[in-house]
Order: structure tokens, then sequence, then C-alpha cells
């Protein structure tokens, strides 16, 4: 059976293979991600959040107008990811447009990649597609219990250059904030599917942290 970084690599080079034949060119890309999310302070956001991303949109393929560039941006859009930096969507954005431009590919496909990746720092959407974006990034808030605590476990281990207290405070505003909204998932199924979920989740990590 095919591991799952070699399921991503072999996925990720069906990509590139579709704007460059160049293997050289592939590899490098593939190297440049496969560094970024396999780094030691990766807990949660790694290779492993990329594989389930890719899982939930080659499910849903069909529903998604823009897959491929859903693709390219699911890869690239926690390519820079530091715990004390507020833009590292803005900034795994701009990564991603620079090595499209390098292998030719639109314009427009350039700025979709960039709302898509900005999608996930908001948390809203103006598209089908940026819906999705949205939704298999959060898909883990309406898991299991057991799944989630896993998750929860990771983001404190990813904040851990922050004292308790401090992560509490901080971590207390995202789930508010995610409380808060009108919905979580915007696309109807992952609405109906996990919802509820997240809510309870959610609501019982809130409850433990005050």
């Amino acid at each position: 059976m095919m591991s799952m970084k070699n399921a991503l690599k072999a996925q990720f080079f069906h990509i590139t293979n579709t704007y460059t034949a160049s293997h050289e060119i592939a590899s490098d890309l593939w190297n440049e991600i496969e560094t970024a999310y396999t780094g030691k302070k990766r807990y949660y956001h790694n290779l492993q959040h990329i594989h389930y991303m890719w899982q939930l949109a080659s499910k849903h393929q069909q529903y998604i107008p823009d897959y491929k560039v859903l693709l390219w941006a699911i890869f690239y859009h926690d390519l820079v990811y530091n715990v004390s930096y507020g833009n590292n969507e803005l900034k795994s954005a701009n990564i991603a447009v620079a090595r499209m431009a390098q292998l030719g590919i639109s314009k427009t496909e350039q700025q979709l990649c960039h709302d898509l990746i900005m999608a996930t720092k908001h948390h809203n959407a103006t598209s089908t597609t940026a819906a999705y974006m949205v939704d298999f990034d959060l898909a883990i808030l309406g898991t299991s219990p057991e799944v989630y605590a896993t998750y929860n476990q990771n983001i404190r281990k990813e904040y851990a250059i922050y004292p308790m207290c401090m992560y509490k405070k901080r971590r207390i505003k995202v789930l508010e904030h995610f409380l808060a909204m009108e919905r979580i998932f915007k696309t109807d199924t992952f609405y109906t599917l996990l919802e509820s979920k997240a809510h309870e989740n959610l609501f019982e990590e809130l409850k433990g942290l005050r």
C-alpha cells in the first residue's frame, strides 16, 4: 500500500505534470513542500493535514468547479506556518502564486489560488470552490471527540512557546469566533454532516478552558 507521503507526492506530480514535463522542476517544488510540512514544530499543520484535505477534495471533486487549482491551494495553504506570525496565509499564498507563475500557469488561476488560500485565514467564501476549500480545512472540527482531542493537543504543541495562561486567552478567542459564526461550514453538504458536531466539540473545549 502506498504511504501517505508517497500518495501526496504522486498527486502533486500529477498536477505539475499537466503544466511542465520537467521532472526536476516537479521534484524541486515537492521537496519545498515536504520540507515545510515536516518541520519539527509541525504537530498539526503537517502532511497529514494536507492528506486529510486532499482525501476530502477527491471525494467531492465532482462538485468543485476549479478542482485542480483547489488542489494546488491545498498543498500550499500552510506552507508558511509560524505561530508568531499573523500573515502566514498571505506568505503561503504569495509563494503558491510564484510557483504557478514559474510553471506558466495563467494569471486567472494564480489569483484564484491566492483567493482560496486567503479564504482559510478569514473562514469566508465568495465562490463554490472557496466554500469547499474552507470546509475541507475546518472539517477536523466536526470529527469524533477522540479525533478532535488529538487535534486540540497538537495545536497546543504548536503553540508551546506560549505559557498556558496566554494560550488560553488566544484559544478562547478562536473558539468564540467559530461559535459566533452564522455557520462554520459554507457548503450545505458539510453543514449538514458536521456543523452540529463541530459546535459540540468547540463548546466542550471552551468549557474546559474557562
